[in-house]
């Protein structure tokens, strides 16, 4: 059954690889961002505290509706052709100032409010369960024998040490 955390932690591990081979900054922005809206909200369903409130505790300049317009400006730019009022955007000055850099903090929000949703447990501990079933894959004659597992285990998944 897909849920919400599989969406974004398929959408989080695939802006994770594409970033890591460093290949399209704007897909990574906007599969990162979409992972982040998730779990910003199901961190909080779940009674942790999403990187969110981490940010507004330190900028008291800062409240959630200017915190989300920050995160989600090159996002919106990217995913939107017009206004809520439908006339079109203009967002060419923004779009000119995007860089892979602002990549950083999209995938490091995500992957933080990933490790405190409760039920992304499962996940990491099927990916310790690969690297400890790897174990001696010697055929006959000494040869190296391919490792067949299911195509999920070698999705892009946190190195998270528990």
């Amino acid at each position: 059954m897909l849920t919400k955390l599989e969406v974004a932690r398929r959408q989080l591990g695939t802006a994770f690889d594409l970033f890591i081979r460093d290949r399209d900054p704007v897909s990574v922005q906007s599969l990162a961002c979409g992972a982040g809206e998730i779990l910003d909200i199901l961190a909080e369903q779940t009674g942790t505290e999403p990187f969110s409130t981490h940010i507004l505790a330190a900028r008291s300049d800062l409240d959630i509706v200017k915190l989300k317009h920050i995160r989600n400006q090159y996002w919106n730019a990217f995913k939107h052709a017009t206004t809520h009022k439908g006339e079109p955007r203009d967002d060419a000055v923004l779009l000119n100032s995007f860089s892979d850099e602002q990549n950083d903090g999209a995938l490091f929000t995500g992957w933080h409010d990933y490790a405190q949703v409760p039920a992304a447990f499962r996940y990491r501990r099927r990916f310790f369960r690969f690297g400890s079933r790897s174990g001696d894959r010697r055929g006959r004659g000494g040869t190296r024998r391919p490792l067949s597992l299911p195509r999920e285990n070698f999705e892009p998944v946190p190195f998270v040490v528990e």
